[in-house]
């Protein structure tokens, strides 16, 4: 049986919850108002496509609570706290209502998880599933760009590397890994987080210099600051899961490749100077954050790894981007 845009706004009124903040009403008129407060806000736009970015196994629900992830995570990169979310639905012409009802009934998850509300958007029929994000942060604290790392200092991470690239080996190349191992690393892929409490807190210290996430691989990342702030990247302490080192013996593949030409693992890198390491590594343990000191920051450009001799290896360019045919 057919539908129409008219009952996808019915199921939005049902079962998305109100704003208490708000002073108009989702699904029923025609945008969204607020009063909101002084401060800085930080905008961001991050759109997810059927064909490139649902993965093999992955539920529409996991589709679209991963766009609300991707925008949260880059408002968390430079300090903001999740404040709304906004989302234009792509619905093509052979979908149900209830598969409708799985897209915004992940909506609603992810903004749940970071204590905000999806306010707004727009439904339309396209040629594949799409949720095309918006979303607004407030930065309560520093603003952190990804320009302003300097010489000597101490770069940091949020999380470890390897699983998602390790999940993609599984999915999409069909390697065969334990099935602990391998649950691990689809979990990750299919329901990533945004790390805003770190971002949040490094803002509200006013401690990071630079700041940026691993949403398209730990390489990248890196590069980002370096280009940014035109400095180099040095990785001292690979930041790879263990379970995921330890598995790479039996296929033959370094850890260089899994830890920094990843992906989507959403982890915050961020730099600070060498005198606050010690007390941001003390509040990150206090509150019971993760956090992992990777390197430093040196002269020149680049990304380059600290090898067991001492010498610096310059990494290749990697990480995803999207590419199109001419």
């Amino acid at each position: 049986m057919g539908f129409s845009e008219l009952d996808v706004i019915r199921e939005i009124i049902r079962l998305v919850p109100k704003d208490p903040q708000g002073l108009l009403d989702i699904g029923k008129d025609d945008s969204f108002a607020r009063q909101m407060e002084k401060g800085i806000y930080v905008f961001n736009s991050d759109m997810l496509t059927q064909s490139s970015d649902m993965l093999p196994g992955m539920s529409l629900r996991n589709f679209s609570r991963k766009c609300v992830v991707a925008n949260f995570s880059d408002l968390a990169s430079k300090g903001a706290e999740p404040v709304l979310f906004m989302c234009s639905l792509g619905i093509p012409n052979d979908a149900s209502l209830s598969k409708c009802r799985e897209l915004l009934e992940g909506i609603v998850e992810g903004t749940s998880e970071y204590s905000t509300y999806l306010v707004g958007g727009d439904i339309s029929r396209a040629e594949e599933y799409v949720v095309d994000g918006f979303s607004v942060g407030l930065v309560r604290g520093k603003l952190i760009p990804r320009s302003g790392a300097k010489e000597g200092d101490v770069i940091y991470s949020t999380g470890l590397f390897g699983l998602t690239w390790l999940g993609y080996q599984i999915l999409l190349k069909g390697l065969d890994a334990p099935r602990d191992l391998r649950e691990k690393a689809l979990e990750l892929l299919y329901r990533p987080r945004a790390h805003v409490k770190a971002g949040v807190l490094i803002s509200k210290e006013k401690l990071a210099t630079s700041s940026t996430d691993s949403s398209d691989g730990l390489y990248r990342a890196l590069l980002n600051i370096s280009e940014a702030s035109k400095v180099s990247a040095i990785v001292e302490n690979l930041p790879i899961d263990p379970d995921v080192e330890a598995f790479l013996p039996e296929i033959g593949v370094e850890s260089v490749e899994p830890a920094f030409y990843g992906g989507e693992e959403y982890c915050l890198v961020f730099t600070a100077p060498r005198d606050k390491a010690k007390t941001i590594e003390e509040l990150f343990y206090d509150l019971k954050i993760p956090l992992y000191r990777i390197g430093r920051i040196g002269q020149g450009k680049g990304v380059f790894l600290r090898r067991e001799d001492e010498t610096l290896l310059e990494l290749p360019p990697g990480g995803w981007v999207h590419t199109f045919q001419a």
